[in-house]
């Protein structure tokens, strides 16, 4: 992980400016360390991905995998 995230007063004020190059890692993972609450995805994530915005409205492109997951319940196939 690569990238700058700024703290600002108030609660929910972040701003992400992330590039994230992972291989089998837990999505649930991130997902925790950038404090962005319960997403309906599970498994690892493999590629790359950059985050910006503020957390609320938080946008991102890039290229990855999620193997032995699930997105919004339904099974996610590389």
């Amino acid at each position: 992980m690569n990238g700058t995230t700024a703290w600002l007063p108030g609660k929910g004020n972040v701003n992400f400016d992330l590039d994230i190059a992972t291989q089998s890692f837990p999505v649930a993972d991130i997902i925790k360390f950038l404090d962005l609450g319960t997403l309906p995805v599970t498994g690892d994530v493999t590629g790359t991905l950059h985050l910006g915005g503020p957390k609320n409205a938080l946008g991102g492109n890039g290229a990855i995998v999620i193997e032995n997951g699930s997105l919004y319940g339904d099974p996610v196939t590389p």
